[in-house]
């Protein structure tokens, strides 16, 4: 017979207490509510229907979740929002509908159909450059098969990045600007342009 209204009781070094009203006995065996006796060791508890057993097991640490690429998110800027430049011959539109019909967001459009540069100062203070560019044409004039488009990416003169796109074609890239100071973007017709560029802060 139990007195107390409480019985303490210790399991692996685990102390853990229990109302009475929750024990029962038999014929000299006492008998514990295993759920009961999970909780009061804050232990996690599983039943396995194939077994028909239960376990007590240490409850495993919960790991904060976190957003993908929050931490590099943070560190970007939208190219087009910075604007180091020191002379261009683009424009900057919020957004830009391709021959296609497919829509592009924060776009760079060079404005001469003979093509354009952009100059940028970035001084050492960027990584990466990464966005999408794309052939605005979306096929083949009539007599025409000049509608590759080229555009190159340099740093301090030196060639980072270049590509020829067809028409309709795009391609995301990824520039690495490390150490770079000056910035040069060229293009050959204006139907070659520039979609959601960011910079990476170091």
């Amino acid at each position: 017979m139990i007195c107390s209204p409480f019985l303490s009781f210790t399991l692996k070094s685990k102390v853990g207490i229990l109302p009475s009203e929750l024990i029962g006995g038999n014929n000299g065996t006492t008998y514990l509510p295993v759920r009961a006796v999970g909780e009061a060791l804050n232990l996690d508890v599983s039943w396995n229907a194939n077994t028909k057993t239960v376990s007590l097991n240490e409850k495993q640490a919960k790991v904060a979740k976190t957003e993908p690429n929050k931490e590099k998110a943070e560190n970007q800027i939208v190219f087009i929002d910075v604007m180091p430049y020191h002379d261009y011959t683009f424009s900057v539109v919020n957004s830009d509908k391709a021959e296609s019909g497919k829509e592009y967001k924060n776009v760079v459009y060079f404005d001469n159909y003979t093509g354009g540069y952009a100059n940028y100062k970035l001084d050492k203070k960027y990584t990466t450059l990464s966005g999408t560019l794309y052939n605005a044409i979306s096929e083949y004039k009539e007599n025409d098969d000049a509608n590759d488009y080229k555009i190159e990416f340099k740093g301090d003169k030196t060639l980072l990045y270049t590509r020829t796109l067809k028409p309709n074609e795009e391609i995301n890239f990824n520039i690495d600007l490390t150490d770079v100071k000056d910035l040069r973007i060229d293009v050959d017709e204006d139907a070659i342009r520039i979609s959601d560029a960011k910079l990476t802060l170091k």
